[in-house]
């Protein structure tokens, strides 16, 4: 309270600090609480309600974009397959260990692997674990086959980029994804953003495939381990991928 308690104000009561002396919607803390978790948007839930309520959508439902600052991540319903719960087989409980490292050893380059998305070899695939969603390049979604890009959905999420501009995603598509070979390998299905700018990735893979593959990157290994009905797979990033990375990035910039 910034003010002492005054005699005249014994009747009004404040709920915040359980206090006699002002009333709660004049109090200044709470207020502070409010406006800090609006900017830090916990409380994006309740202002989309507000807004909805406003329109006066008389039960329809108008979706907002989703704003993603410094991480690419979503803000919307999650698919309702992801909260069916995968059931778990002996061999997902496979131990994954890593071997032990040398100083001189220890990578501190990205974790870049490959894949292979819908029938198609995808280099330059960036294990990123501070994405919420998965990512497609536009130069690597264009050299789909017509018929998969197609089925390339709207999307109403929004991405924001470290200096404040926003870029909208030419859309989402799932695409059938293979990690790994010679039998240490697995096949699902992956839901990927498409967006139109300058990387020398073609996709990102992100949490939620690594936790669909039950995977664990390891940037200080350069490599990413993950079970599968044959035993644990391996995959490792290439110092050619590395070099031809930065190659594409120099291009990129220069540009």
């Amino acid at each position: 309270m910034l003010n002492p308690l005054r005699s005249g104000n014994i009747d009004r009561y404040c709920d915040y600090h359980q206090e006699k002396g002002h009333y709660t919607n004049d109090c200044i803390q709470p207020r502070k609480q409010l406006e800090m978790a609006l900017e830090s948007g916990k409380l994006n839930y309740l202002v989309k309600d507000v807004r909805r309520r406003g329109k006066g959508s008389q039960g329809q439902d108008y979706p907002q974009p989703a704003k993603i600052i410094n991480v690419i991540s979503v803000n919307s319903v999650k698919d309702k397959k992801r909260k069916i719960r995968e059931a778990t087989e002996s061999w997902m409980n496979i131990p994954i260990t890593f071997p032990a490292v040398s100083s001189e050893d220890i990578s501190e380059e990205p974790l870049i692997v490959k894949a292979e998305v819908e029938g198609y070899l995808v280099r330059r695939v960036y294990v990123d674990e501070g994405s919420s969603v998965e990512v497609m390049f536009e130069h690597c979604f264009e050299k789909l086959n017509p018929r998969i890009k197609a089925r390339l959905r709207e999307t109403q999420t929004d991405l924001v980029g470290f200096a404040g501009e926003v870029s909208k995603p030419l859309g989402k598509i799932e695409l059938e994804v293979c990690f790994g070979n010679r039998g240490l390998c697995r096949r699902t299905f992956m839901k990927f953003i498409v967006v139109r700018a300058p990387s020398p990735y073609n996709t990102i893979l992100g949490r939620p495939g690594l936790k669909t593959l039950r995977a664990i990157p390891f940037t200080i290994h350069a490599m990413m381990k993950f079970p599968t009905l044959k035993g644990v797979a391996t995959l490792v990033t290439r110092t050619l991928i590395i070099t031809e990375c930065r190659c594409l990035e120099k291009k990129q910039m220069v540009e």
